[in-house]
């Protein structure tokens, strides 16, 4: 008796997964990709949108927000598989950082000019001895 084909042993028949049990679990799969593409899409299009009107906004408006016409031209030109709101996101984040490092340049050469000015150390020159009187 040939053992692949007896239904009562553990055969390679009785093991598999039945075919309308995978066809539904493939199609489910098929679905929720599907359906998760189409969500990405339109979710990537509202947001091309709102930042979209950032274009009404005044430069003051858009230096409050951290902005700059260009910034919202350049994210917007970017490919759409990019998202343009990290896009300014990145680059808010990035003048920032470069605004703090200019600040941070500009009180260390104050303090230098004050020292040098002074010959005293930048904490200490606002501070009289009483033999300065």
């Amino acid at each position: 008796m040939n053992s692949t084909l007896c239904p009562d042993q553990h055969s390679l028949r009785t093991s598999k997964v039945s075919l309308p049990a995978l066809a539904v679990h493939l199609a489910r799969h098929i679905v929720a990709r599907i359906t998760a593409g189409v969500a990405h899409v339109v979710n990537q299009r509202g947001k091309r949108r709102r930042i979209g009107s950032l274009r009404r906004l005044d430069a003051r408006q858009l230096q409050d927000i951290g902005l700059t016409h260009g910034d919202v031209e350049y994210a917007l030109s970017r490919p759409r598989t990019e998202d343009p709101s990290q896009i300014l996101q990145r680059l808010t984040q990035e003048r920032r950082r470069a605004e703090r490092a200019m600040m941070r340049e500009n009180v260390v050469g104050l303090r230098a000019e004050r020292r040098r000015m002074t010959g005293r150390p930048a904490g200490i020159a606002q501070y009289r001895s009483p033999g300065d009187v």
